[in-house]
């Protein structure tokens, strides 16, 4: 697993919106999809990416409960 977090993490800061980037993007970590018959812990995975990301950095992450505010004005229209 951490293999593959080091090789997803290291696709992420090649890709020109991080690489090329003036100042920090900012980013949201979500969930992901097991498109695969293996039990695999996406959570983990995602947590793991997100530490790696906030390690390097290359980006700024949007705050979890600002996006759960905002979750929640869609819910109430």
């Amino acid at each position: 697993m951490e293999k593959v977090v080091q090789d997803l993490v290291a696709s992420m800061i090649q890709a020109p919106a991080i690489s090329q980037a003036k100042k920090p993007p900012i980013v949201m970590v979500t969930g992901l999809q097991n498109k695969t018959d293996e039990h695999i812990d996406t959570q983990s995975i995602m947590d793991m990416v997100s530490v790696e990301l906030q390690r390097g950095g290359r980006v700024a992450f949007v705050d979890k409960e600002a996006r759960e505010d905002v979750a929640k004005e869609y819910e109430y229209q």
